[in-house]
């Protein structure tokens, strides 16, 4: 196992820009392990997982994508509308659309995989794809458990044998290609809402997934505001804890994905200079330090208002400002 750590080198993860998450898991989804991320029909599990895949090609990192339960086409106008192109627009198609959907698009680290593959095939042309262009960090989603296959799902008896083999199969392309490796799942009527037992057993009635997951997020969509998702994480290894929760708010408009806390109230109770002045501090600080891994840690480590400077910290990651590299956050024109 030493000789393993030495050629693998340090853990990496991907962080999602999603403050509380990334600071319970110390940095987001890691390289090499398998996660979940579980609910109910339209609980924004595929806007979620396209949401991430557009973050992590902006940053270089190599994303595959097994479309099933979405197909590659309708997974590919997600990303479209999110590097500007409207809905409607992208459904018809002009000459001048689809000029400037290849323009934001064919260059990103992307590849798309239809049913007609198994797990196995898929997550092994990603990775030999990754290392003819030297790109060493890369995702793979899988959508969904109960409707990707594998080599062994082909002879499967059961819908829980079916998913069983499929799980395991994500496991070992994570392990073996060092992909941290997403995939979404329905969740059993019983765990629809909220409150009704332990969201770890949400993933129990097809393939034991909490038994695999190494991160699993339940999505629930606010019954009184669709573009309200609850996200709760009843599993979460190697993290500061063991579960967290947190909301994200959906923009449909740019099909964007932002943690939202109650964020708007804090605003309010802090004022606008103290919030550039705290992100001032933060930035100048960020040059300087490599242990501020956390907004807990931002803010301890900047001192003054702390409400101000964690609240500013939160929001300049959530907005991209600032990013995780190397167990720490940096200015993203400091990385660039």
């Amino acid at each position: 196992m030493i000789a393993t750590w030495r050629a693998d080198g340090a853990v990496e993860r991907l962080c999602t820009g999603w403050p509380t998450f990334d600071e319970a898991s110390r940095g987001g989804f890691v390289l090499g392990k398998l996660g979940f991320l579980l609910g109910a029909p339209n609980a924004g599990k595929t806007a979620v997982a396209a949401s991430l895949a557009d973050r992590w090609l902006r940053q270089g990192v190599a994303v595959g994508v097994l479309c099933v339960d979405e197909d590659a086409g309708d997974f590919l106008t997600r990303l479209a509308v999110m590097c500007g192109v409207s809905l409607d627009d992208a459904e018809k198609r002009s000459a001048a659309t689809l000029a400037t959907v290849e323009a934001a698009l064919a260059s990103l680290p992307l590849k798309l995989y239809g049913p007609e593959w198994t797990i196995q095939a898929a997550a092994a042309d990603l990775h030999a794809w990754m290392q003819s262009r030297g790109i060493t960090r890369g995702a793979f989603f899988a959508d969904s458990v109960q409707t990707i296959t594998c080599d062994a799902a082909l002879d499967a008896t059961s819908l829980r044998t079916f998913v069983g083999a499929n799980i395991k199969a994500l496991a070992g392309a994570a392990a073996r290609h060092r992909l941290a490796v997403l995939a979404t799942g329905e969740i059993p009527r019983a765990a629809y809402d909220a409150g009704r037992g332990d969201d770890t057993r949400a993933g129990k009635e097809t393939g034991s997934i909490e038994f695999a997951a190494k991160a699993q997020l339940v999505l629930r969509r606010a019954k009184k505001d669709d573009a309200l998702i609850h996200v709760s994480v009843p599993k979460l290894k190697r993290g500061t804890k063991d579960e967290t929760a947190f909301c994200l708010r959906f923009d449909r408009s740019t099909h964007s994905l932002i943690e939202d806390d109650g964020g708007v109230a804090a605003l309010a109770t802090v004022s606008e200079i103290a919030l550039a002045a705290a992100r001032k501090r933060i930035l100048e600080l960020t040059t300087k330090r490599d242990d501020l891994g956390t907004p807990t840690k931002i803010a301890a480590a900047v001192g003054g208002k702390r409400q101000a400077v964690f609240v500013a910290a939160k929001a300049m990651i959530a907005s991209g400002e600032l990013v995780f590299v190397a167990g720490t956050y940096r200015s993203t024109e400091a990385v660039s």
